[in-house]
């Protein structure tokens, strides 16, 4: 509700103002970044009850991700200090820098790509079929749920971290009036996310389950 109707999550916590005064209770809320700046601060009712600083957490490290990943092998495992990776480490590299620090992302790409491949698929799944897979699976649901064009006009946004209406239209040279409307289809679909506006500007990054649409055929093998 935060990305797709902020005034309305506003007005949903002046609602609920005097409930979250009950004594003897203490709230807490997890929130994308900006939530207390964009949602909270602006209401003088709202912000009155809220006490001290936001807790910002970063993502894990690269490192942090590949460790939690082995540990995970580690207990999932049927006998002791014997398994298989399903992804390379490589790979994972990858989709840490694809999905920036998110390890829900990661977690939940590995999982779409070990569903998706034949039964009985023996060892660590290759770099190029893990991409591929991926790369199948969002062209499967935007092919679902857009047209061609519109399909296209996804895949140049998912190209870049962040775009604009002016940005995207420059990309892909279609009207700015269509882009808009594309851009607002996109929204409503959960394809695409509304990220801040700096003046008249807004800010969109597509899904993280449509950004393998502009992945590389291929991982990288540099640092």
């Amino acid at each position: 509700l935060m990305q797709t109707d902020p005034e309305a999550l506003g007005s949903f916590f002046d609602e609920i103002r005097d409930v979250l005064q009950t004594p003897g209770y203490y709230f807490v809320f997890v929130a994308p970044g900006g939530f207390f700046q964009t949602v909270i601060a602006p209401r003088e009712r709202v912000r009155s009850i809220f006490f001290g600083q936001p807790v910002v957490v970063p993502p894990l490290s690269e490192q942090e991700v590949l460790a939690v990943l082995r540990m995970r092998y580690e207990l999932l495992s049927t006998e002791a200090d014997h398994w298989v990776s399903p992804v390379s480490d490589q790979l994972v590299k990858h989709l840490y820098k694809l999905f920036r620090g998110k390890i829900r992302f990661v977690m939940d790409a590995i999982q779409n790509i070990v569903s998706y491949v034949p039964e009985g698929l023996p060892g660590t799944i290759s770099d190029d079929m893990a991409l591929e897979i991926l790369a199948a699976l969002a062209h499967e649901r935007a092919t679902q749920l857009l047209t061609p064009t519109e399909r296209d006009v996804l895949v140049a946004a998912a190209s870049v971290e962040e775009f604009t209406n002016a940005s995207l239209t420059t990309m892909t040279g279609k009207r700015k009036q269509n882009t808009a409307l594309y851009i607002e289809k996109f929204v409503k679909l959960g394809l695409v996310r509304r990220l801040r506006q700096e003046g008249s500007e807004v800010f969109y990054e597509v899904a993280a389950d449509m950004r393998p649409l502009a992945a590389d055929s291929e991982v990288s093998h540099g640092e």
